[in-house]
């Protein structure tokens, strides 16, 4: 799936991406690039800088006719945080739902290219790469955390929990977005375009941080018609409208409450 020719290629704008040379790279821990939805659900690919995605060009092929020949590139910055970029395709890239030229990846991120979805995971069970090959580098003071910094420095230490990919993920009907508007995550947009998802304490898909929250908070599924259902394992600590309601159709303007986050429904 990766390799090629070294010989850079020349795009738009004057800018020049590289290929991949895969003999800087060995086994190792890494993110993970995962078609979801598409005639190539189910591949699943490195994330490392420098990888290309297209419907006929890059180590990452989109077979899709709304996908450009070639149509995003994956970046890295100085820190390791990666980073996603439209490379001026026809259709764009829309990152969590909303078209964007360029959004950070991390666990949890979808990506839609044309019809096809992919998302961004961390799952270790798999062979990955990471660069073997460095030059020694000088050694740097590392910068004071942000709040947010620090809590993902705090999460990165819980026994997270590794849901199995399910494979009989369907879009809804309409796309939801999680509106946090109390709580530690309160400004926080979730979108989601399909399901089933899951939200809870130690969930890498819909991660919350409120000290109540529960392992598995809440599932949120397609139903016979694509309607999205809510269901929930905790009743007693997850309301929706605040009611124990162990299961029940969403509605735009629903409420869900745990502890001291609050969290509004809205269709799209």
């Amino acid at each position: 799936m990766f390799g090629g020719s070294n010989t850079p290629e020349v795009q738009g704008q004057g800018r020049i991406i590289y290929p991949i040379d895969l003999s800087l790279y060995s086994e190792g821990m890494a993110l993970f690039l995962e078609i979801t939805i598409g005639t190539s659900a189910g591949k699943r690919f490195k994330l490392m800088p420098g990888l290309r995605l297209g419907r006929t060009s890059g180590e990452v092929l989109i077979d899709d006719p709304k996908a450009s020949g070639l149509h995003a590139l994956i970046e890295q910055e100085p820190d390791g945080t990666y980073f996603i970029r439209d490379l001026d395709s026809t259709n764009g890239t829309k990152i969590n739902d909303l078209k964007s030229g360029r959004g950070r990846l991390v666990a949890g991120t979808r990506i839609q290219i044309g019809r096809t979805y992919l998302t961004v995971s961390d799952d270790s069970a798999a062979p990955i790469l990471v660069p073997i090959k460095t030059a020694p580098a000088a050694a740097k003071v590392a910068p004071e955390l942000t709040w947010e910094g620090k809590i993902n420095s705090h999460l990165s230490t819980l026994p997270l929990q590794n849901v199995p990919t399910e494979r009989n993920l369907k879009p809804f009907k309409q796309t939801l977005q999680l509106h946090f508007i109390e709580g530690l995550q309160a400004q926080t947009l979730i979108t989601l375009g399909y399901g089933p998802r899951l939200a809870g304490s130690t969930q890498k898909d819909i991660r919350l941080l409120d000290p109540d929250a529960p392992e598995i908070a809440f599932k949120i599924e397609c139903g016979t018609h694509d309607e999205p259902i809510f269901s929930t394992p905790a009743p007693s600590v997850v309301f929706l409208n605040g009611l124990e309601l162990p299961e029940h159709y969403l509605y735009s303007g629903d409420l869900i409450r745990i502890g001291k986050t609050l969290i509004k429904v809205d269709f799209l």
